[in-house]
């Protein structure tokens, strides 16, 4: 029983083993499929030219495979210009390979050992065992003979095309015209403000009629015009008030033209005083504010009173003649 009991363990004990030896060959032998092939064409450049890496991702055909650089500079000095995918290549029936286009550049010269080359294989990193080198020179200059340093390319001149030169000397022609439109549409403009300062000066120069006088006409032709009776309320208390203004402007020398109703009794107030119709004055400004703006429509007699009350105004503020007038009028007479 002893040696059948040993003998039994020992079979265990070798079938234990060749299950352990199984697991960690299959998993070397899964580790060994997945391969990143680094290979740099061509290996030396100028500053400033371009070189292609290839990536070759070996890895089984059910896994899922990605490359894995940094942004824009894979090592420093040397960046990334773009990256394409190529061919993939079934090897057999269990492995495939991917093969990546990387466009790289460099603008100083040294040697750079390109690292960081890796690809994602079911989320696990594999990196490249290969590190190529890239070697990046500058353009020899021969400093002794100057005179030899050319151009990569001669200077280009370009063709003649007409239109080219008729274009500018259009827009010469243009703009010298408009220059003759400004200088004319001056000279116009000061002819016209001269003949305007003639008029005026002609103007100025005839005697104004008597304020108390045209305040007279103006309310006899609004009384005329009757425009309440056309529903014209608005234009005949607007035409009234401002044969008032006018009045006490050429009058009084109040400046009436901007000023409020308001703004122009307190004129009137602290400059003539209350007595001398400052009310009538009021209730004339008032209601045809009223009647303006608030769409105040009074009655007939209202109408007509005011009117009435306008042209006693007036006869109230009506001007003294100067006495030197009254003098020279006495002489007349006697003479």
């Amino acid at each position: 029983m002893t040696d059948i009991s040993m003998t039994h363990r020992l079979r265990h004990c070798r079938l234990i083993a060749l299950l352990l030896l199984a697991s960690v060959c299959g998993s070397a032998f899964a580790q060994d499929e997945v391969r990143v092939i680094p290979k740099l064409e061509p290996t030396k450049i100028l500053i400033g030219e371009q070189t292609t890496l290839s990536v070759s991702v070996v890895a089984p055909a059910d896994r899922e495979i990605q490359l894995a650089l940094p942004a824009d500079t894979l090592v420093s000095g040397v960046e990334i210009l773009g990256v394409a995918t190529g061919d993939t290549t079934m090897i057999s029936d269990r492995l495939r390979q991917i093969v990546y286009e990387v466009t790289l550049t460099s603008f100083d010269s040294a040697s750079y050992t390109l690292e960081h080359i890796a690809a994602l294989v079911a989320d696990k990193p594999v990196e490249a065992q290969d590190q190529p080198i890239l070697m990046v020179g500058t353009v020899p200059v021969d400093l002794e003979h100057p005179d030899e340093i050319k151009d990569i390319k001669p200077q280009w001149l370009a063709d003649f095309v007409l239109w080219d030169y008729l274009y500018y000397v259009a827009l010469f022609y243009a703009l010298l015209s408009l220059i003759a439109l400004l200088f004319v549409s001056v000279a116009y403009f000061v002819s016209c403000r001269k003949k305007g300062a003639v008029a005026v000066s002609t103007i100025a120069k005839e005697p104004l009629r008597d304020p108390y006088e045209e305040a007279v006409e103006e309310l006899a032709k609004l009384k005329d015009e009757k425009l309440w009776e056309s529903d014209q309320v608005k234009e005949y208390y607007t035409e009234m008030s401002d044969i008032l203004r006018r009045y006490l402007k050429r009058v009084y020398g109040f400046e009436t033209g901007e000023k409020t109703s308001s703004e122009i009794l307190e004129l009137f107030r602290s400059h003539i005083g209350r007595e001398r119709m400052y009310d009538d004055l009021s209730r004339i400004l008032t209601t045809a504010d009223l009647a303006k703006f608030a769409k105040y429509r009074p009655e007939m007699g209202e109408n007509v009173g005011l009117l009435s009350a306008s042209r006693a105004f007036v006869e109230e503020h009506r001007p003294k003649v100067e006495a030197k007038e009254d003098d020279k009028d006495k002489k007349e007479d006697k003479l």
